[in-house]
């Protein structure tokens, strides 16, 4: 888990399990519990008071000690288990966080949040089918538990599974209509699916909520420019020169608007954004791989070979890599340079079998 997140992660992990867990904890610290474990040390309840303190202070180990202690002493407390999973699920450890969370089921098998965490470990893990599974009965314990559409429809998503995710998230801005973010998730979704209509019409409600929402301007703005017409093309880079207003160093976002310039023929324009993403995130294979189509376009063939040379320096996925060798192949064609376009089409047809062979053993 990025540590950026983990602070605000447990308070939440915390806040929802207070209901039936830290509702007996005592307000005290841990210098407060050191003559009670001297007094009575097979005591279950104050290590796992100690450890409910240790986790709410992020000191996540010595949590898992605590309640590592608490169980040995009673195996049968059925609190203690789910915060040693919280905590486990806080350090990136998701397998010891499953099966804390599985026994806390076991336990208590009606507690809704218990199958929410245990699917998120499951996703974290990248085990989609079992967080579904965790999710859709967390659903059926809290129908209206907002959060948990967010999470399985991220998780649909995810999956490609589009139709399902655009059901979560309706759901979800039913129950949050006052919520930008629920309404620019199911814009993207949306936008992944195809219908760039609707796209738009949930990214301006996303707008609506949230002037100064730089992302759904953004999202907008590419829904206006798939969409494909003439005043689309326009309103693309109102959206795009609106987020980059708002968000000057998101390097995506002049992806995007050099995208846009691109397709209305202003390719001096299109470098400079794409120069510019690239001074934002000089690994981005995507920034290189427009800029040289339109080097190659523009008939400026060396500079074409040398941003195709910088993904493929850049090891990015096989599907940029096999691009960029048979794109680069091209270019040499151009220039004449048989040798080095026919060693580029060899690299650019071994990977193009091993794509296939991949997708074959996946299906």
């Amino acid at each position: 888990m990025n540590p950026k997140y983990v602070a605000p992660t447990l308070t939440f992990l915390i806040f929802l399990l207070a209901g039936t867990v830290l509702q007996s904890s005592p307000a005290r610290s841990i210098t407060d519990l050191t003559e009670p474990i001297k007094q009575n040390p097979v005591d279950a309840n104050v290590y796992f008071d100690r450890g409910q303190i240790y986790l709410e202070k992020g000191d996540y180990d010595n949590a898992i000690k605590s309640f590592t202690k608490a169980i040995k002493l009673d195996p049968n407390h059925t609190s203690v288990h789910p915060l040693r999973g919280l905590a486990y699920h806080a350090i990136g450890d998701y397998e010891n966080a499953i099966l804390d969370l599985t026994e806390a089921i076991l336990m208590t098998p009606n507690h809704a949040n218990h199958y929410l965490w245990r699917g998120l470990a499951y996703k974290e893990k990248g085990d989609n089918d079992n967080a579904i599974q965790d999710f859709t009965k967390t659903i059926t314990l809290e129908p209206d538990f907002a959060e948990i559409y967010l999470k399985r429809g991220q998780v649909y998503h995810d999956k490609r599974d589009y139709k399902k995710a655009v059901v979560d998230f309706t759901k979800l801005v039913e129950l949050t209509p006052g919520d930008a973010h629920a309404y620019a998730l199911r814009g993207q979704t949306y936008f992944q699916k195809g219908s760039y209509y609707r796209a738009v019409f949930d990214f301006t409600d996303a707008i609506a909520l949230k002037p100064d929402y730089a992302d759904a301007y953004a999202g907008r703005g590419q829904a206006y420019q798939l969409r494909g017409g003439k005043e689309d093309e326009e309103n693309a880079i109102a959206d795009f020169n609106k987020a980059i207003e708002l968000a000057p160093n998101h390097a995506d976002i002049y992806v995007k608007r050099g995208r846009s310039y691109l397709f209305t023929g202003d390719h001096d324009k299109a470098i400079d954004d794409l120069t510019q993403a690239i001074k934002l995130q000089p690994d981005y294979a995507e920034a290189y791989t427009w800029r040289a189509d339109i080097h190659q376009r523009k008939r400026n063939l060396d500079a074409a070979i040398s941003d195709y040379t910088q993904v493929i320096q850049l090891k990015s996925d096989d599907i940029s890599l096999y691009q960029a060798y048979l794109f680069r192949g091209a270019v040499y064609t151009l220039k004449g340079d048989v040798k080095r376009a026919e060693a580029d089409r060899a690299k650019a047809k071994a990977l193009k079998n091993a794509l296939e062979n991949a997708r074959k053993k996946r299906n």
